[in-house]
């Protein structure tokens, strides 16, 4: 099996934010990451990079699985960027690209705990490898997260996958988004208008109804092997934990 295609199995469930101020390698580098990843946002500097670091995290719970970003930019450097993104998720994996002769400043990101570096402008063979070895990293330790849902049954937070008894339970894209935001916030009530605001019509010309979400949600509860969400009258949906 050849890299490209060794990493597009694992890539292709990962979400990416790309930030870089050049437009020209924007797009080019875009072009290559659609092809790989499941989700590729965008941002041209590292103030808007990290306004869409906190809009993907305010709109589906969840962190980015990989974050690529610029040393130099203007407004908000990529060391600046590296820094808020790691107070608010110490485990981000952030590749930083840079251009010839920026050796020295690397190392405050290598004091930051930056995942890995590389040289622009960089090649097809080169990027591929470096992000082979980053995802890799990602599925050695995914087992840490492997969240318990009851016996024999984990959600896995890096592939966003529900495995029963060493299988996985297949759902569809609603359903995923669902019960992963459930699982990112295990204690909190998700009432129906939250969770319509996060999935989305089959019908994209139509609202999404109260109804039509019930009907979602009595789906995915068919599909697991346990009750593990619940309905607080009046309120909406919980995680509640098989004991």
């Amino acid at each position: 099996m050849d890299k490209l295609t060794q990493l597009f199995n694992i890539s292709n469930k990962l979400t990416i934010l790309y930030v870089e101020d050049d437009m020209g390698l924007r797009i080019k580098s875009k072009a290559i990451f659609d092809n790989l990843f499941k989700q590729v946002d965008l941002a041209s500097d590292g103030e808007n990079g990290l306004l869409q670091y906190d809009t993907y995290f305010y709109e589906t719970n969840n962190y980015y699985d990989i974050v690529i970003t610029d040393l130099r930019m203007p407004k908000v450097d990529g060391l600046s960027l590296v820094k808020k993104i790691l107070e608010q998720n110490k485990n981000q994996k952030i590749i930083v690209t840079s251009a010839y002769g920026e050796k020295d400043t690397l190392i405050n990101f290598i004091n930051l705990g930056v995942t890995k570096f590389i040289q622009k402008p960089f090649t097809m063979d080169e990027i591929v490898d470096l992000l082979l070895e980053v995802v890799e990293s990602l599925v050695e330790n995914s087992d840490k997260n492997n969240f318990i849902l009851g016996e024999n049954l984990f959600w896995n937070k890096i592939f966003k996958e529900l495995i029963y008894e060493g299988k996985v339970i297949k759902l569809s894209h609603n359903e995923t988004t669902i019960l992963n935001t459930l699982v990112n916030n295990p204690n909190k009530i998700f009432s129906q208008f939250d969770l319509n605001d996060l999935v989305v019509s089959e019908d994209e010309n139509k609202e999404l109804s109260q109804d039509s979400l019930k009907s979602m949600i009595k789906r995915l509860r068919q599909k697991l092997p346990c009750d593990i969400i619940q309905n607080i009258y009046a309120k909406g949906y919980k995680l509640q934990i098989a004991r």
